[in-house]
């Protein structure tokens, strides 16, 4: 093991733990809000002291942290432009003596960034959970000149850091790809299970296809409503379970009363239950129009349920061309329902993926995987600030 004490000269004393703080807007339910938690909470606290700010407010999943004693800040972010966010947060930034700066999703991406560089801020770490940053040529240029203060750039797929190159003009020596990482292997509470068979009265539908995810317009869950009449002619005791809330879910139940599907159809709003709730799950589908790495996939993978999903984003890096899973195209109905269908009537080649695809899910998703890779990451890119952290660095990594 290397000696931690043993720094260059010239270098000051190593400073651990380093002062990290991941922004974020709001910790309501989604997947980045659960890679920013996992990732919080799994930090080593020998080398790090972890702190969050949510722009606009705290959300329900604040209350994961802060009941394990970690501090939220808020900083009531106005809607529209609030200039005096920028004016808060770098005065927060400065108060807490930041060194890793660690910033989530389009705004907070701007605003932590714009705020870390004003505040000097030694390193600025930025995470692209999906597309959206290269969907729009205004946020292209905006990223365009934030990267070059960036000290580097998370992207959660393979197919995203490609795009955030080749379509937003990125510098690739600045991207790094770290998937998302579950908290492996999985278990499910048999009476937390029973309460939920009650509450939602499961026990009614045969076969049953779930989702969970943030109902908002890029999951496109009126796709899975309108393959659902397909699925009803073959299996009419069948239902859909929907986990999750979002701006969509209102007109979701309006699709749903509007083509007669009420009756089967169970919107369970946001969950903590989810491995609970993807036991009864006899297909998970995600008809997504875009995605990072979909942290519910590899849920349902995890948790050896056979998945369907869209050919978009980082979703063929997880479903592997079909090997863990079934792809289809986007916004094709036809398309979906038939996957759906073909899924529940070989359930014997659906659970030779499944098995597989836990397999897989275990051997490269689990969240220790992204813990320790960012961990160096964060080390490492210090170090280029500070030589007396490289000791440390080496001492992480003989450690794993």
């Amino acid at each position: 093991m290397a000696d931690s004490t043993a720094t260059p000269s010239s270098a000051p004393a190593p400073k651990t733990p380093l002062k990290v703080m991941h922004v974020i807007e709001d910790l309501e339910n989604g997947g980045a809000e659960r890679v920013l938690i996992n990732l919080v909470v799994g930090l080593p606290a020998q080398f790090f002291h972890t702190m969050v700010c949510c722009l606009a407010k705290k959300g329900r999943m604040a209350a994961e942290l802060e009941e394990r004693g970690m501090r939220v800040i808020t900083l009531h972010k106005r809607p529209g432009v609030d200039v005096g966010l920028l004016w808060r947060l770098q005065k927060l930034l400065r108060a807490q003596q930041i060194d890793i700066l660690h910033t989530h999703v389009f705004t907070a991406n701007l605003w932590g960034r714009l705020a870390g560089i004003l505040a000097q801020v030694p390193v600025l770490i930025t995470h692209e959970h999906s597309t959206f940053t290269i969907a729009d040529q205004t946020r292209q240029r905006i990223e365009q000149q934030l990267a070059r203060k960036t000290t580097r750039i998370i992207s959660v797929s393979e197919q995203l850091r490609r795009g955030l190159i080749e379509t937003g003009g990125l510098p690739a020596d600045k991207i790094i790809t770290i998937h998302n990482g579950l908290c492996l292997p999985v278990s499910v509470n048999e009476a937390t299970r029973k309460a939920l068979q009650r509450e939602l009265d499961l026990s009614r539908f045969s076969p049953l296809i779930g989702s969970i995810g943030r109902q908002e317009v890029r999951k496109n869950y009126p796709l899975l409503l309108e393959a659902m009449p397909k699925i009803l002619e073959h299996y009419p005791q069948a239902g859909l379970l929907l986990v999750g809330e979002g701006p969509e879910t209102s007109h979701l139940k309006q699709l749903a009363q509007a083509n007669g599907l009420a009756g089967h159809v169970i919107f369970a709003g946001h969950r903590q239950e989810i491995y609970e709730l993807l036991s009864f799950m006899t297909v998970f589908c995600l008809p997504s129009q875009t995605e990072g790495i979909s942290m519910a996939i590899l849920e349902a993978m995890a948790a050896k349920v056979p998945v369907v999903a869209t050919r978009v984003g980082g979703n063929p890096e997880i479903i592997a061309d079909d090997r863990y899973g079934v792809l289809v195209p986007a916004n094709d109905t036809h398309a979906l329902a038939t996957a759906l269908l073909e899924t529940l009537n070989d359930r014997e080649a659906a659970c030779t993926r499944a098995q597989a695809g836990e397999k897989f899910v275990l051997e490269n998703f689990s969240e220790q995987q992204m813990i320790q890779r960012i961990t160096t990451l964060y080390l490492t890119a210090y170090a280029q600030k500070c030589a007396g952290t490289v000791a440390i660095a080496d001492t992480y990594a003989a450690e794993i």
